[in-house]
């Protein structure tokens, strides 16, 4: 398969077999868009967009926000995670077509955001478990 071909490709059935597998928690996912016209997507709990704001609208490819594509991240990968149990789903737009807003060099800021977010929905943050203070390791 190469990208954009319709049906399930070895990345479809990785998360299939991860997020069902008992010895996993998933504590949330990072929905990335593309431009795939037959995608059906997934619904976003919120998006983080290029300029590393959380915004409540989907995100495109370039993550711009977009009223129109109704809280879904569109992309044939992504597509797969509207099947699964899945918590906390961030969208982001396609991290090297953000005119290199998510580059290392910057130290990925919007991925980092994101994993910040779902970090703090599931009670982990800073490396603690749900319940844990700094002062407990």
């Amino acid at each position: 398969m190469t990208n954009g071909d319709y049906g399930r490709g070895a990345g479809e059935q990785a998360m299939s077999i991860v997020t069902r597998h008992p010895g996993f928690r998933i504590l949330g996912v990072l929905a990335v868009a593309s431009h795939t016209s037959w995608a059906r997507g997934v619904r976003v709990d919120c998006s983080i967009d290029n300029a590393g704001r959380i915004v409540k609208d989907a995100v495109d490819k370039d993550g711009f926000a977009r009223k129109q594509l109704d809280n879904r991240i569109m992309g044939d990968t992504v597509d797969i995670l509207s099947g699964l149990a899945v918590p906390n789903v961030i969208g982001i737009g396609d991290i090297g077509k953000m005119a290199g807003r998510d580059s290392l060099r910057r130290g990925c800021p919007i991925t980092r955001k994101a994993v910040e977010w779902i970090l703090e929905r599931s009670g982990h943050h800073a490396g603690r478990g749900p319940g844990e203070t700094s002062d407990h390791p």
